[in-house]
């Protein structure tokens, strides 16, 4: 639970016949007088655990996910909407019984964005931030992730959301002269060619672009 935002003034009046309380500056969302109570409110606060996981896992429950493909050293951030300048960021868990995993804590109810930093080593990372609704409750908090992609992120159980990052490959190019088109492996190509300029486009929204080095590569 989240604790009182700030100190409330109360004022003690004592007297044979009917003492008297009053709360200076009263919120009634965290503090009120019931009679000669003074009650004070707790907002309920929410924890959100993440699993990282390789592609080929999206189709199975977390506890069918195969142990060995939960990926740790993903980096994530999450961010207030209503205000950018609450944030949280957690890595997730590279050895042991929490491998994979990570945990955002004591959130409170509101819009976030979760956004993938860092990717584990030779995994592509999430393109786009996901806008995640936290609910929490002492009946049933609730997690929703806006245009869910099981593809990419998905929701599992109450407050528990599963990621899944596709395994990436070092494609190596040589640009060479057309007197080598006979060669039969990149150790038998001759005259490379530096300085080439190439660009690779995916699905028209994520591009790489390189230059051949001085041993055309």
């Amino acid at each position: 639970y989240a604790s009182l935002i700030k100190e409330y003034e109360i004022t003690v009046t004592t007297a044979a016949i009917k003492p008297e309380i009053a709360i200076k500056d009263m919120n009634t969302d965290q503090i009120k007088l019931i009679g000669d109570t003074v009650v004070v409110f707790n907002e309920k606060l929410i924890n959100i655990d993440l699993y990282k996981a390789d592609l080929v896992e999206k189709n199975k429950s977390l506890a069918e996910i195969d142990k060995n493909l939960l990926l740790g050293g993903a980096k994530f951030k999450l961010t207030s909407v209503s205000d950018p300048s609450v944030s949280y960021e957690a890595t997730t868990a590279t050895e042991g019984a929490m491998k994979g995993r990570l945990t955002f804590k004591n959130l409170k109810k509101g819009i976030y964005n979760l956004e993938e930093i860092n990717a584990p080593e030779g995994y592509s990372k999430l393109i786009e931030a996901h806008e995640i609704t936290v609910t929490p409750s002492a009946v049933t908090p609730e997690l929703n992730i806006k245009d869910e992609n099981t593809e990419k992120i998905k929701k599992y159980g109450t407050n528990t959301i599963l990621v899944f990052n596709e395994k990436v490959l070092e494609l190596k190019l040589i640009k060479a002269s057309l007197t080598d088109k006979g060669a039969v492996s990149a150790g038998a190509v001759k005259t490379r060619l530096p300085g080439a300029g190439f660009k690779l486009v995916y699905d028209n929204t994520v591009s790489y672009s390189a230059i051949t080095n001085g041993q055309g590569e």
